[in-house]
């Protein structure tokens, strides 16, 4: 993985008192007084077994993530016990880790499953640092991560990665070892992190070498559930190598919580009661996993939208539009265009979320306004002949709310979609008003494909080329496996659509880049690189 070091050695010592985040400010005085008053054992075994991660760029800034579990395979005994553990943290200019620039000690607390989220500030700017996390004797992997550039700061080039929905059970995450190797500046992370199905061998598209645990068969719908979930597939190594890489800029789609759901909508028929317990669950899980910047749950909710700003060169807007959505036309997926769909009162942001976007895509002074999100925005019917059928789980769906969306992109400058969720790799111009066919495009739209889920795939589907019949402002599909390459400069944005020939049976396919196109500042459209 070129620099990153993802060896374990001894930490190097502190040189001195670490530097401590206030106990009383991180758990607060009754959680202080029990931590003085018991004896926190080291864990017996190593508890680094997640590795490690960074997210939320800033400037001078970056949260850095672990979980300490010896145990990640066990249901109910992780190998911690119900007591708060106290954990080091370094971060260095160099991958060796001899130049310390910040350390400090965090706390691991039960009730958030022993995870760590320290954010580290007073860091410079446009810079590469190195990072891991001690107890003990344990020392974790190191990873790698990079601060944003000065807002406002004119810079020469920013690349990322963007990717989406990695079912384990679909197959394996070669396409996340390529990734890594790309040594991004950071990468956006589209939805999907994990599938709330359960896991079996005779369901996995892995060689399964080692028993797989039985409590991973059933369905998640509780916060232990999750949480086992999670830890099954953070063990993956590839998934690891990702993020021990570069700085993750994470949002979620539906099965971090459970298939096409919809706000406080179950996606299958269940008690509202039930299903509110299980998406607090879930969310909690999910803050508890990946490492944000956000503010953990309240109950079922939690705030996930949020800007990142690179220099004067690019600023993203993170969407959420599971959370705050109203419930899709019945059926969830293609369907022949209804009366139902047009209510203007169908919502996908929620108002607060909508103000949100659109004050920062009119006020943004960037070059590029990245806007990072679920669904497909752009208008997509599946039908060639004069019938509209539409998928009504993404913003086609909801027709009001995507020309209020289409209506703040043409406020922005140089705006570009970037979308999981489908499965696909898509190049697409998004064009104003959202049913006219003639109209000039006032944004760029690209869809990662899946990193495993559906599997192998295929270069082009029937789906995919009926897409293509019927949609004249789509350039590109493909089904294969893989991830959305992009640089961005002052001048232009390249995207390169890198995918893999299969992630089924084994896990040594090569990457290749399939399609590349791009998008020159000021002109909103797709061109051929």
């Amino acid at each position: 993985m070129g620099s990153v070091d993802v060896t374990r050695r001894r930490f190097l010592a502190l040189g001195g008192a670490a530097g401590a985040i206030g106990v009383a400010a991180t758990l607060g005085h009754r959680v202080a007084a029990q931590v003085s008053n018991m004896s926190s054992p080291h864990p017996s075994a190593d508890p680094f077994t997640l590795g490690v991660a960074s997210g939320d760029p800033w400037a001078d800034s970056v949260v850095l993530w672990t979980r300490l579990v010896p145990n990640p395979d066990e249901l109910h005994d992780t190998g911690m016990d119900q007591r708060p553990r106290e954990v080091e943290w370094q971060i260095a200019t160099d991958p060796k880790m001899t130049t310390i620039e910040r350390h400090g000690t965090t706390w691991a607390l039960p009730e958030h499953a022993h995870s760590v989220h320290a954010t580290v500030d007073g860091l410079r700017p446009g810079r590469e640092y190195w990072y891991r996390f001690r107890i003990g004797p344990w020392v974790s992997p190191t990873g790698r991560t990079k601060t944003a550039p000065p807002p406002g700061q004119p810079i020469p080039k920013l690349d990322i990665v963007a990717a989406s929905c990695q079912s384990w059970n679909a197959g394996y995450y070669t396409a996340h070892r390529h990734l890594a190797n790309e040594t991004p500046d950071a990468v956006v992370f589209l939805g999907d992190y994990l599938y709330e199905r359960g896991i079996k061998a005779e369901d996995s598209a892995r060689r399964i070498d080692t028993p797989i645990p039985a409590h991973l068969a059933t369905e998640t719908d509780t916060l232990e559930r999750y949480r086992s979930q999670y830890a099954w597939y953070k063990c993956d190594p590839d998934l690891q190598a990702a993020h021990h890489a570069a700085p993750w800029i994470a949002t979620w789609d539906d099965h971090e919580v459970q298939d096409n759901y919809a706000a406080d909508v179950a996606g299958r028929e269940m008690p509202h009661a039930e299903f509110s317990a299980r998406r607090a669950a879930a969310y909690q899980a999910y803050w508890e996993h990946l490492p944000l910047r956000a503010h953990r749950p309240v109950g079922a909710a939690m705030t996930m939208h949020r800007r990142l700003a690179f220099g004067s060169l690019a600023e993203f807007h993170v969407l959420d539009t599971r959370q705050h959505r109203s419930d899709q036309i019945a059926g969830d997926a293609w369907q022949p265009t209804t009366p139902e769909r047009a209510d203007p009162n169908r919502t996908m942001l929620g108002a607060e979320q909508q103000r949100w976007l659109n004050d920062g895509l009119a006020a943004s002074e960037a070059t590029w306004n990245v806007v990072a999100q679920q669904v497909i925005a752009g208008r997509l019917d599946v039908d060639p002949s004069d019938r509209d059928v539409l998928n009504v789980d993404t913003w086609d769906g909801y027709p009001a709310a995507q020309q209020h969306l289409y209506d703040a992109l043409a406020t922005a400058t140089n705006p570009v979609v970037l979308t999981g969720d489908l499965h696909a790799g898509y190049a697409l111009d998004v064009r104003s008003p959202v049913d006219d066919s003639n109209a000039a495009p006032i944004a760029a739209e690209f869809a990662a494909t899946s990193i495993s889920s559906g599997g192998d795939g295929e270069d082009l589907s029937a789906t995919g080329q009926h897409l293509l019949d019927a949609n004249p402002h789509l350039h590109f599909a493909n089904q294969r496996r893989g991830y959305l390459r992009c640089r961005l400069t002052p001048r232009h944005m390249t995207v390169d659509f890198r995918t893999v020939g299969y992630v089924t049976g084994a896990s040594d396919a090569p990457v290749a880049t399939t399609r590349s196109f791009v998008v020159e500042a000021g002109a909103h459209r797709i061109q051929d690189a």
